[in-house]
């Protein structure tokens, strides 16, 4: 049986570049994730200076940081890693010119962490403040919303490529 990349519509071609971009990079973070352990500290580690800045005196021990009373585990989940990926895997799949690819990685991903960053500062304030809304705006809230804030910067991202 030969196959042929070339003879489907795009978007066929896109759905199949983004589905196979984005299980070899989860593949290849699962077989690398030890090598990535500097994302959970070095993430825990902005999030406490950030805290700092906000005036709560934070304490971090390896992937954990400790303030008020709240103790967070930064998890790879809590790296914006995953969103990044799905985003990579978009930007390199969709039919563009590297150089807006590159344009498109260069200001989206940075821009997913520190979306990310911003997750993390909120869900430390609800944390301190409101211990038991904690889990509803963690868990079902900001990964919703999370996804959508990735959506759009694609959605923007293939607007803009779209019109040169």
């Amino acid at each position: 049986m030969n196959f042929n990349l070339d003879k489907l519509d795009p978007q066929k071609k896109f759905v199949l570049k983004f589905s196979a971009l984005t299980l070899g990079l989860f593949t290849l973070f699962f077989f690398t994730r030890n090598n990535l352990l500097f994302l959970l500290s070095g993430t825990a580690q902005i999030t406490s200076i950030l805290l700092k800045i906000f005036g709560i005196h934070s304490v971090v021990s390896g992937e954990t940081i400790s303030f008020a009373g709240v103790n967070f585990d930064i998890i790879f989940e809590c790296t914006a890693l995953f969103p990044i990926i799905i985003f990579l895997s978009a930007v390199i799949s969709y039919p563009a010119s590297w150089k807006n690819r590159g344009f498109g990685l260069l200001i989206g991903i940075p821009l997913i962490y520190f979306l990310n960053i911003i997750r993390l500062l909120i869900l430390s304030f609800v944390g301190i403040k409101y211990p038991l809304a904690f889990q509803y705006v963690h868990s079902f809230l900001w990964e919703s919303l999370f996804l959508v804030f990735v959506i759009i910067i694609f959605y923007v991202w293939v607007k803009k490529v779209g019109k040169k």
